[in-house]
């Protein structure tokens, strides 16, 4: 065998047995989701296989001391190893190459040519596809209104609650420098009036679904009419008359006594006091009753008098 010929068999070993690894590993990790360590350990030991397989088909070629028959046989035997492994890889490769296509181009892999030669065809086909996109548009945006119109929008009440409202607006008034949005609440089921600037974000039309800032609405909308309101004045309360009470203080009694004549003046009409003051009409003194309040009471004018006298006053 010339130098010329082992080299050639020693790089078809090697090509065949790096070509054998490489498909194997790649196969068993990317298809069956194997550690790499275990996959180029699989394709270590199953690269032999192809090495061999190229190993005697070139030395068939190459070695001519061999008889014909035989030089058939390895190249056959070497063909049946290798087109196990180049059909693996083909297809490997194939599915390498799709997949990088989807991933490359997700929205034609998702949505792929439509086979239509007409142009209605072509539109139902593309229906979905455009419902789905309009469906994720935003909101569009009006440019103005004409009233009546519906709107719903979140308001601020004057307690800082906010609450959503619906609301038929039919006029826009203004009083003291505020614009007010007139109309029929449909939560409150009545006419009510929305000041604007306690309005939050846009107002959202109920027809249309589009979108109107409040100051668009104003500006579109010429019109004012004047409110006339002014908060009411709360009508100034009349005290009633009080009725004028006789004030009275009782003094020196034991304490049932007194309570027996304190019932007495309270159903009688009588105010009794706990103090002697300058608004006491009188002191009424029993046997135990200190010449303090006795004293107190003649300073400043109150009039004293016995228990006797108390009771015909108040009969």
């Amino acid at each position: 065998m010339s130098n010329g010929s082992a080299l050639a068999m020693f790089i078809a070993l090697i090509a065949g047995w790096v070509f054998g690894w490489r498909t194997v590993s790649d196969r068993v990790v990317r298809r069956y989701g194997w550690k790499p360590a275990l996959g180029h350990l699989c394709g270590f030991v199953a690269g032999f296989l192809p090495a061999l397989g190229l190993l005697c088909v070139v030395g068939a070629l190459f070695d001519n001391k061999e008889a014909l028959s035989t030089q058939i046989a390895l190249v056959v035997f070497g063909l049946l190893l290798l087109v196990q492994f180049v059909y693996f890889w083909r297809k490997w490769r194939t599915v390498v190459d799709t997949t990088s296509s989807a991933t490359a181009n997700p929205v034609a892999a998702a949505h792929p040519p439509v086979a239509s030669t007409t142009p209605q065809r072509a539109h139902e086909a593309m229906a979905p596809v455009m419902a789905a996109a309009h469906a994720t548009r935003a909101p569009a945006r009006m440019q103005g209104a004409t009233l009546p119109c519906t709107f719903m929008f979140s308001y601020r009440a004057q307690d800082g609650s906010y609450s959503p409202r619906t609301v038929n607006v039919t006029r826009i008034s203004s009083n003291g420098g505020h614009a007010y949005l007139d109309g029929f609440c449909h939560e409150r089921m009545d006419n009510r009036t929305f000041r604007t600037a306690r309005i939050l974000g846009d107002l959202t039309d109920t027809e249309t679904g589009e979108l109107l800032p409040v100051a668009r609405l104003l500006s579109s909308v010429r019109g004012r009419s004047n409110m006339d309101f002014k908060p009411p004045v709360p009508a100034p309360q009349k005290r009633a008359s009080k009725e004028w009470q006789t004030a009275v203080l009782f003094t020196g009694f034991a304490a049932a006594r007194r309570d027996e004549l304190e019932l007495l003046a309270e159903s009688s009409g009588w105010e009794v006091r706990a103090a002697v003051g300058s608004t006491l009409d009188y002191l009424v003194t029993g046997p135990r009753g200190g010449p303090s309040k006795v004293a107190k009471a003649q300073e400043l004018g109150v009039c004293v008098i016995d228990e006797d006298t108390f009771r015909a006053l108040v009969v």
